[in-house]
């Protein structure tokens, strides 16, 4: 039966440390905590308000920043400005473009109503891109899907991910933004210098043969999941072909070429999200197939040889379609290291999604992970933490496939 370690040793699924083999011979230890750490007691789960800057006695404050977001899906925040503000970019799929919010770290001001306003706090900054559709019975509109904030010499620029078109057609642009934007720019005025694309590779190129054998460029695909580690940028690509974890460094190419497969976990499913762990390992959100089925997995690899380090699937109620992963960029609370958070989208019963903290638990001389629900969203897409611990999160929301009633929640753990 599935237990929870003991406070003082894994506590949470955090920083990768060490290959154990008094465990397992493949065994890893995830989240290793000095006997001196004391776990926190959990939170109880809470829905978020619907007046700004609610605050939860026993749980994180939700404040909600923005509505009105046609399906957003992406997020990323800038937090290197010295005027004490977060900006916060947001891809709004059904809208096609990505806007951004401005707000100060402390500001509890009136929500932004995003549909179709540009105002001091909220800019269109890249539009027109090409939208399709994302998800199966039912799907939902969609455009551009993922998205990274880089400080470059330059200035401010962003990494966004497309989605909803053949594999061939996919890529990963670039757009360099100006400090204070007035005006959008066009999706096709993106930085030649750092385009990534999907190449085929030429006769007798090296590189993984099954993984390569099975890319099909016609196959209708999305880019889902960024990570930006150093130089290296990582894409969780699924849709109709197997799923793939795809790399690009950008001092040497600019083709998107898959990791190496590791036979010993198969094929990757639908992998929707990648995150970077303190060790520079890849740990992959698989959400499996969609319905009811809680048959979502985390899976960690590492970052150039596709082995994995690592694999489970949730224990207990398990989560149903985890579509983001976040490490937070402090530690939390009492904790002594980051933490590891991921999003249920629940495609099938809404009222289960939510926001999530990964826990290890054992079984036996197995290590496995359990979700431990912190809030109760609607349809929740993406997130990214700023430097202070502060949690950007994106929510469809109550919609129906075509309504324009997403939002952007800032929530303090």
């Amino acid at each position: 039966m599935l237990q929870k370690f003991p406070s003082a040793a894994i506590r949470f699924f955090g920083e990768l440390r060490a290959t154990v083999a008094a465990v397992c011979a493949a065994a890893v230890v995830i989240g290793f905590c000095p006997a001196a750490y004391s776990a926190p007691a959990p939170k109880r789960v809470e829905e978020p308000s619907k007046n700004p800057a609610a605050k939860n006695d026993a749980g994180p404050t939700v404040e909600v920043l923005a509505s009105g977001l046609d399906h957003p899906c992406g997020v990323a925040v800038r937090d290197d400005r010295d005027d004490n503000t977060h900006e916060i970019f947001v891809v709004e799929g059904g809208a096609g473009r990505v806007v951004r919010l401005r707000k100060k770290k402390t500001d509890d001001s009136n929500v932004v109503q995003a549909d179709g306003v540009s105002g001091k706090h909220f800019v269109p900054a890249v539009v027109d891109f090409k939208r399709s559709k994302w998800g199966a019975a039912p799907s939902y509109p969609s455009g551009p899907l993922s998205i990274v904030y880089k400080q470059m010499k330059s200035g401010p620029a962003i990494i966004v991910g497309d989605g909803g078109q053949p594999l061939q057609d996919l890529s990963v642009r670039v757009y360099q933004l100006p400090e204070e934007q007035k005006t959008a720019i066009s999706c096709e005025k993106f930085d030649e210098k750092f385009f990534v694309g999907f190449n085929p590779p030429a006769d007798g190129e090296t590189g993984d043969a099954k993984a390569i054998a099975e890319l099909n460029p016609k196959t209708i695909s999305y880019l889902q999941g960024l990570a930006l580690s150093n130089n290296t940028l990582f894409v969780a690509v699924n849709g109709e072909g197997p799923g793939q974890i795809m790399s690009a460094d950008w001092n040497h190419t600019v083709k998107l070429r898959p990791l190496p497969r590791d036979a010993a976990i198969g094929e990757l499913g639908q992998p929707t999200a990648v995150a970077v762990d303190a060790h520079g390992n890849l740990t992959v959100a698989r959400m499996g197939d969609w319905g009811s089925k809680p048959d979502s997995e985390l899976t960690i690899l590492g970052p150039k040889s596709g082995k994995a380090m690592f694999q489970a699937r949730y224990a207990g109620d398990g989560l149903l379609d985890t579509v983001a992963l976040a490490y937070s960029v402090k530690p939390i609370s009492s904790s002594l290291i980051r933490q590891l958070f991921t999003l249920d989208f629940a495609q099938s019963r809404p009222e289960a999604g939510g926001l999530f903290r990964v826990n290890a638990v054992e079984d036996g001389l197995k290590l496995g992970v359990t979700a431990e629900p912190l809030l109760k969203l609607d349809q929740p897409t993406a997130m990214a933490f700023a430097a202070d611990g502060t949690l950007y999160v994106t929510i469809f929301g109550k919609s129906n496939q075509n309504a324009a009633a997403g939002q952007l929640l800032r929530i303090r753990l």
